[in-house]
């Protein structure tokens, strides 16, 4: 098993462990704090939540929530998300500010209705969550689109619904450097792999 198959497998076990109450407090965190944002919306939120679990997974060697992400038509998003957000919406944690037809994306923005709980979060985790909603603030929601679907990790999904593994956030676009391909040759060699 590659190295890379060991991460994938782990991320497999990690993504089992979803932690259903730190999503709903962190999605009243990103609309608490994303509320004077005029691009926020449902993409903005899936990109905000998908950078900070799988950076954290990256960074932290967990991802902040364990939620699986799949692919979707506008980049990676999280699992079963809408029956979530209704069950927020009936709870009366989150409301669905609706905005006139025709005004374009988004189409609606999440608005909390009562204070994020951190008492299960560590600090590391909220300082990545308030890192992205800080980048991404006032970017064009398409803009954001355009950078997760460039990113592997999206890609690998072979189809949309399809789930994106938290290892993926391990590989780069990036072409290899001269130091990489010698190394893999030097491996290719060393453990006698057909390539």
């Amino acid at each position: 098993m590659t190295t890379m198959d060991a991460r994938i497998d782990r991320a497999k076990k990690i993504s089992s462990r979803y932690d259903d109450k730190k999503f709903r407090e962190l999605v009243i965190h990103i609309a608490q704090r994303s509320a004077g944002d005029p691009t926020f919306g449902p993409i903005k939120l899936n990109k905000i939540l998908f950078h900070a679990d799988f950076i954290a997974y990256g960074q932290l060697g967990h991802p902040i929530t364990g939620i699986e992400y799949v692919k979707l038509e506008h980049g990676p998003g999280p699992k079963g998300f809408v029956e979530i957000q209704n069950s927020m919406v009936e709870n009366r944690d989150i409301a669905l500010e609706k905005f006139p037809p025709g005004r374009g994306e988004p189409k609606y923005r999440i608005v909390a209705l009562r204070d994020p709980n951190f008492s299960a979060f560590t600090p590391q985790e909220i300082a990545l969550v308030d890192q992205w909603i800080d980048e991404l603030r006032d970017v064009d929601p398409y803009e954001i689109s355009e950078v997760t679907h460039g990113y592997r990790g999206w890609r690998i999904a072979p189809a949309l619904g399809e789930t994106i593994p938290y290892g993926a956030v391990f590989l780069s676009d990036e072409p290899p450097t001269t130091y990489e391909i010698q190394r893999g040759q030097e491996l290719i060699q060393l453990h006698s792999w057909d390539v």
